[in-house]
């Protein structure tokens, strides 16, 4: 190998040995392009080298994986795939090919390229790998202090966590896409990363299409719906019955604090359109009282104080309430005259009917007396129209099944229910004489342009031992009894005390309003607790008016719409199953002797309306019942106690696409990882079989 000289051309580079050492005479090594590494032969006559390159990269790669760079070692020519006469040796040092690694740097290895080295390494999985598993040992150090729902929002599905894995994705993606082709050295590194990718696939396809919720049933009840993870903002006209509903996903936010203008769709029900401006993750409601009520409606806030204690209340315009160990009531007059009786009692001229039904038909109005219309259908002038008093209440209520009935004989709260004989039909309707707003909810399916309201007549005397009376200027009163005997009417004015007949008890008339109405005030509570109540500020628009309401959670506000009663509600998500689930029986199995419970299943039948059958099944801890599509697990159960005589089965119902998809993932892993050590097992075992040739020479 005296003189070695190499020739360039078309793809690759001939080296040919001569000289001295006959036994390596006419040998020629050739490198293919995709090679990366060379082999400088040694003559061991002349000490020169030249830059030698072989045909397989195999056997460069294991050449250097047995010897270091730099170290010279002397191994049989045969093990370079070459054919030297009399068995030859050489010696060789695996180095790097320095002209090959100058053109790929000014060739191959670009900007972009070095940048998709940055990202594939494997530095910068490792950073992610760290940051990925100290967010998740947080996470669940989260979750036992302050429950699911936060650790999801703030860990799990926030935006820094979605980001993390997409990194981390994206890093997987780029070591697969550096080492292209892959030999069969790296088969197993390449099912691995694909693999990584497919498990980060399946979750993505749970993010997006995974259904899960609840249902809640009793021995006996049927749903065909259960409630899912989001949430429904829904309105309902209590008159017609009809509703209209969205789905609205306020459940991803990442902050504390309220938001203002969330991303929700409007609803609309007929005109009216409502739209969220304002939304917190949790509120506290409290009730205040307003001076902002578009009808006259009297209230006063007294106190009672007796040494360091006072008690204080709000009390409506002829209601009573509850003022300590005493009541009060407030009466209101609208005349001298009216003030006087209350305070000498009625005069012999005073107004001897009940009141007054005041009939709006079409451009007239027309006023009856209660008593007149109570026998017979009484003509409404000449419309055609006729009105009869059915019922007549001088303290009226309305019960749950919609029935209005009397609760006293004292004039508390007036009402009528009239029968409106007309050229629709029949038709019967309500009329309260302090709530004449009332009668826009009830009724009025047939003559929109028929209206009933009642002003009654009777006047109230002071009952309660506390009297307070507003007198037609707005001047206040207050009139004490005590052992059945009334004091004299005293004037008083807001902020004043007043001694009472009570020892050692002052009463004090707060404030006073003439437009009182109950604001329901909802206040953000920062941060918001385990069991958290979200609200929304809902803006309801007709072409007609405008007003805003806050609806919170799982609670039914109801609001008057251009005359019609409406209801807003704000829950959970309501997801059609496609079935009906009925539960048959709940059982609960205690542990022997101890009133633990062991296990606890429920007997459900399944009815398929499309098919036409029913299916019973048995639901348990371990024993989850699929149909549909979804799987049911018994997850929980509620014991019987206030709100419900009996036992409720909590259900859990998902539907999750990405499971299987998951589940191929984590068994590629597995795949690719074997194969990653049985090649490397492979190699070493090819390595000391060299090794054993070469010893043997």
């Amino acid at each position: 190998m005296e003189q070695c000289g190499a020739s360039r051309g078309r793809g690759r580079i001939a080296c040919t040995a001569g000289g001295v050492d006959t036994s390596l005479r006419g040998t020629r090594i050739i490198l293919q392009p995709s090679a990366d590494r060379h082999l400088e032969v040694l003559s061991p006559s002349t000490n020169r080298t030249c830059e030698a390159f072989v045909i397989s990269k195999e056997v460069v790669d294991g050449a250097h994986s047995r010897y270091p760079i730099g170290a010279w070692r002397v191994l049989p020519a045969k093990l370079l795939g070459l054919s030297p006469k009399n068995g030859a040796k050489m010696l060789i040092r695996p180095t790097l090919e320095r002209d090959e690694e100058n053109r790929m740097q000014s060739e191959d290895i670009t900007g972009s390229r070095k940048i998709l080295q940055a990202v594939g390494s494997l530095w910068f999985a490792a950073v992610l790998l760290v940051l990925l598993l100290v967010a998740m040992g947080g996470a669940t150090v989260f979750e036992s202090m302050r429950g699911r729902d936060d650790a999801l929002r703030l860990f799990y599905k926030s935006s820094w966590f979605e980001l993390l894995l997409v990194l981390f994705g994206v890093n997987v993606l780029a070591a697969l896409t550096v080492r292209y082709p892959y030999t069969k050295r790296r088969i197993g590194f390449a099912v691995t990363h694909i693999s990584i990718l497919v498990v980060l696939l399946g979750a993505l396809v749970t993010e997006l299409f995974a259904v899960r919720g609840q249902i809640v049933l009793a021995d006996g009840e049927t749903t065909d719906s259960f409630r899912g993870g989001g949430e429904m903002l829904t309105i309902k006209n209590l008159t017609t019955g009809k509703g209209s509903a969205v789905n609205v996903d306020w459940t991803d936010f990442d902050g504390m604090a309220a938001i203002d203008n969330p991303p929700a769709p409007p609803l609309t029900l007929g005109d009216l359109t409502i739209t969220v401006e304002r939304y917190l993750m949790d509120s506290e409601a409290v009730e205040r009282m307003v001076n902002t009520n578009i009808s006259t409606r009297h209230a006063v806030a007294v106190a009672l104080s007796h040494g360091e204690r006072e008690d204080s209340t709000w009390v409506f315009a002829n209601q009573t309430a509850r003022l300590g160990p005493l009541t009060v009531e407030l009466i209101v007059a609208a005349d001298e005259t009216q003030l006087a009786d209350l305070v000498e009692g009625p005069s012999a001229d005073a107004p001897t009917t009940v009141g007054m039904i005041t009939v709006e038909v079409a451009d007239g109005t027309y006023e009856l007396e209660v008593e007149a219309c109570m026998e017979n259908h009484v003509p409404i002038g000449d419309t055609g129209c006729s009105v009869k008093v059915l019922k007549y209440l001088p303290h009226a209520t309305v019960t749950e099944a919609n029935e209005l009935v009397g609760v006293s004989n004292e004039p508390i709260n007036p009402a009528v229910e009239v029968e409106l004989i007309g050229p629709a039909g029949r038709e019967i309707r309500r009329a309260f004489a302090k709530f004449p707003e009332f009668a826009g909810a009830q009724g009025r399916n047939k003559d929109d342009d028929v209206n009933v309201t009642l002003s009654s007549e009777l006047q109230k005397q002071p009952t309660a031992p506390i009297a307070v009376i507003v007198g037609p200027k707005g001047d206040l009163y207050v009139q004490f009894s005590s052992a059945g005997a009334s004091g004299e009417l005293q004037a008083v004015g807001s902020g004043q005390p007043v001694m009472t007949p009570w020892a050692g008890r002052v009463f004090t008339i707060l404030h006073s309003y003439n437009h009182a109405r109950v604001d329901l005030v909802i206040d953000p509570v920062t941060p918001p607790r385990e069991i958290a109540t979200p609200a929304a500020l809902v803006r309801l628009r007709t072409s007609k008016s405008t007003g805003t309401m806050w609806v919170q959670k799982y609670r039914r506000r109801a609001v008057m719409v251009d005359g019609a009663s409406c209801e807003v509600t704000y829950g959970d998500e309501v997801v059609p199953l496609g079935f009906s689930l009925t539960l048959r029986q709940f059982r609960i199995g205690n542990y022997p002797g101890e009133t633990r419970p062991r296990s606890f299943e429920g007997h459900v039948t399944i009815t398929d309306p499309a098919v036409g059958r029913e299916d019973s099944r048995v639901i348990g801890m371990n024993n989850p019942a699929k149909y549909g599509g979804y799987s049911l697990f018994q997850s929980s159960y509620r014991p019987g106690g206030m709100d419900s005589v009996q036992t409720l089965s909590i259900l859990s119902v998902s539907r999750d696409p990405g499971i299987p998809v998951v589940f191929a993932g984590y068994i590629g892993t597995i795949v690719g990882m074997l194969i990653v050590l049985g090649t490397r097992f492979t190699e070493q075992r090819r390595h000391a079989d060299r090794a054993i040739a070469q010893a043997h020479g």
